[in-house]
């Protein structure tokens, strides 16, 4: 299960199962996002995917959007893959400056079914703001969602997505943009409250124009099993994504390392996962973890 066609998700799971012989019977789902992926593994209509660090934490604790199905007992994490820092993004002649700005405006919050949508919320009414309140805009993709704000027809963007975020590069080399920062302060308070958040700083010259570092909160990126995947199977998909890595080098190698594979885990590890690192790291899981 990956997020929409051409997202952050899509791209690192199409990417990593590029190299699987076709008789693996691996199949790269597209998906609303990490929302959506919660419901997909945790029904077994997907064995594996990519979810929110934030999103994980709430699915199995049965809290915000999951309220009303409560805790999902089937999701276990394999890895930690890389942080996602949640893009706030404005012209660069608007009048918002802080987050509180951001009420009675026209804002994409992601789709319903998204980890993006998810933490804007949260992250909204953390601020005191009610989405309720908030001037609603159509619009489909997170691409389509800057393209408005571009053109004008939307004020602001929250995302949460690796960066550099490859579809705001992208608009940027036309329109002028910039990202709202949280006060250090208002970033550990979210950290402290928001399970699965913690504070991080997007560095400068990340994009074209931001010439200071910006800081905000980021989600953990992690691939999460059921729990009834065999723990030999869940081996053995750690074992080819950090050879894929490997091999390919780059980005790809950049983003993932064993070292940080435990690090911004909100939900039990699988067996399986303990085992792989037990046997390639030489520890037994990560302390602490749920």
């Amino acid at each position: 299960a990956a997020g929409p066609e051409g997202g952050e998700y899509w791209r690192f799971l199409t990417s990593v199962t590029r190299g699987l012989p076709d008789r693996a019977g691996v199949r790269v789902v597209a998906t609303e996002g990490s929302v959506a992926n919660a419901f997909l593994i945790e029904s077994q209509r997907a064995r594996v995917g990519v979810m929110q660090s934030d999103v994980a934490a709430a699915a199995v604790t049965g809290q915000g959007v999951f309220t009303y199905t409560g805790p999902m007992s089937h999701l276990r994490a394999l890895a930690s893959l890389f942080p996602e820092p949640v893009h706030i993004v404005v012209r660069a002649d608007s009048d918002v400056v802080r987050i509180a700005d951001l009420a009675g405006r026209r804002v994409a919050l992601g789709s319903p079914q998204s980890g993006s949508r998810h933490t804007a919320l949260r992250l909204l009414a953390h601020a005191g703001i009610d989405p309720a309140g908030l001037e609603r805009v159509e619009y489909g993709s997170p691409a389509d969602a800057l393209a408005r704000l571009a053109a004008g027809e939307l004020d602001a963007v929250i995302e949460v997505a690796s960066a550099p975020w490859q579809q705001l590069e992208a608009v940027l080399g036309t329109t002028p943009l910039r990202l709202v920062g949280l006060d250090t302060e208002q970033a550990a308070r979210l950290g402290a409250d928001l399970p699965g958040l913690l504070p991080l700083a997007i560095p400068a010259r990340t994009y074209v124009g931001q010439t200071e570092a910006v800081s905000t909160v980021a989600a953990t990126a992690l691939l999460v099993a059921h729990s009834d995947v065999a723990e030999v199977t869940a081996e053995a998909v750690l074992e080819y994504l950090y050879a894929a890595a490997a091999e390919r080098g780059g980005v790809l190698a950049a983003r993932l390392s064993k070292e940080r594979a435990q690090a911004g885990i909100t939900i039990p590890m699988h067996e399986g996962a303990r085992r792989f690192f037990a046997r390639t790291q030489g520890v037994a899981g990560q302390s602490g973890n749920p």
